[in-house]
């Protein structure tokens, strides 16, 4: 169980009424309506969100996705968190 702030439940009722009735909170639009959004789309979504940033000036460079769970993890880390519960929040499983 991982525990949510009010901001991040109001997300995701809206992404819930996004889906059109889907089971799954990021849906495929695209051959298989009952699959899940595709990790190429969500880093190709990243990289059109950068590429428009860029075109505003913002200081903002090309990422993946990976990158964003990478950045997570080193910030709690270093804020004191327990691995344990940092590996559990973002989907790693611990070895051994």
């Amino acid at each position: 169980m991982v525990y949510l702030s009010q901001q991040a439940l109001d997300l995701f009722m809206q992404l819930h009424v996004l889906a059109s009735g889907s089971t799954y909170v990021l849906p495929s639009f695209g051959q298989s309506q009952y699959g899940t959004v595709s990790l190429s789309s969500l880093n190709r979504a990243a990289a059109h969100t950068v590429e428009l940033a860029q075109r505003k000036g913002l200081p903002i460079e090309k990422f993946v996705l990976h990158d964003m769970r990478r950045t997570a993890s080193t910030h709690l880390h270093e804020a004191g968190y327990n691995s344990d519960w940092i590996e559990k929040a973002l989907a790693h499983e611990q070895r051994g």
